[in-house]
């Protein structure tokens, strides 16, 4: 049986290789398993590989990476001979591609009448399905806040996401994941990119914001997913203006507001860029809102644009 796997998500195509060896493999000690890596491969060592036969067992699977990206015109042509003349066989064969391959190409396809599978990197809305799906799988509940946070910064990036949220797992002992246990737990939760429209906001640039929010949302993230990131910002600001009207010094602040340093210290640097009064007035618009989208009267697109115009323009 031959498959052909290709795209972007490399989480999830390992994911797929990996079921589809386990499932090939099952109780069998002697399975026989190859990984030809191009542009590590020859024609030669693929025919070799295709040919071999174990006196053991017949059960194996090769994976064939990146030949359509990688390998040479020769190995490609090679191969669509191999394709053109091979008869089906009881083993399994799979050609992966770690990125979006010419689709012109000859091999490409050849391959496509074979199972093809596409991974694409994940929209917003199944981003935040999946996550929805591993916490379901670990047994644990996320907060919305918490998936708003982890979604807007790793949403992209599902290595990190998965990594983290085995990390919060295990720490959460079954308890409903909060945005608290990430700001202790994951270094970073809010990327860069967050921190640098928070300083075009304060500096009252209204060209730089809305460029680095278009960046954020070319990337992926959800006009949703950005209102939920702002506004867990300027809570921070809040809080941390609060500890510090209370006396506690600078060098204490990351320690009593339990927000995990490197936001900590970002955070400082915006304190002095809104006023009490300046910060009670985004969060009066922040309600309104979230009002107005939950309620249908505007989309989160819409409350976006609105929150960023009126934070530079008052």
């Amino acid at each position: 049986m031959i498959y052909f796997l290709y795209g972007l998500d490399n989480f999830r195509l390992n994911a797929r290789i990996k079921e589809l060896y386990q499932g090939t493999k099952g109780n069998d000690i002697n399975f026989d398993y190859t990984c030809l890596l191009a542009p590590h491969f020859s024609s030669s060592d693929f025919m070799n590989a295709v040919s071999s036969r174990s006196l053991l067992t017949s059960n194996k699977m090769i994976v064939i990476e990146d030949v359509l990206t990688l390998g040479s015109k020769d190995l490609q042509a090679k191969i669509l001979d191999y394709l053109k003349n091979q008869h089906q066989e009881d083993w399994l064969l799979i050609f992966r591609e770690n990125k979006d391959p010419d689709k012109r190409l000859k091999l490409f396809k050849a391959l496509n009448k074979y199972l093809t599978e596409q991974y694409d990197l994940l929209r917003p809305h199944q981003a935040r399905e999946w996550l929805k799906n591993q916490a379901q799988k670990l047994n644990i509940s996320l907060s919305t806040e918490a998936s708003n946070i982890l979604l807007g910064d790793f949403s992209q990036n599902l290595w990190r996401l998965s990594n983290e949220l085995d990390k919060l797992a295990s720490f959460a002992d079954k308890q409903i994941i909060t945005d608290d246990m990430i700001k202790t737990l994951v270094p970073q939760a809010i990327n860069d990119n967050i921190f640098q429209t928070i300083d075009a906001l304060a500096k009252r640039n209204l060209k730089l914001a809305n460029r680095l929010i278009f960046n954020q949302l070319s990337l992926g993230t959800s006009e949703q997913q950005l209102l939920a990131m702002v506004a867990y910002q300027f809570r921070n600001i809040t809080l941390l203006k609060a500890l510090t009207a209370k006396g506690i010094r600078t060098a204490d602040l990351a320690k009593m507001s339990r927000l995990h340093p490197y936001v900590a210290q970002k955070t400082i640097g915006f304190m002095h860029s809104f006023s009490k009064l300046k910060l009670a007035k985004i969060f009066w618009i922040l309600n309104r809102i979230d009002k107005a989208i939950k309620t249908g009267k505007t989309s989160p697109g819409a409350g976006l644009d609105i929150l960023v115009a009126q934070i530079v323009s008052s």
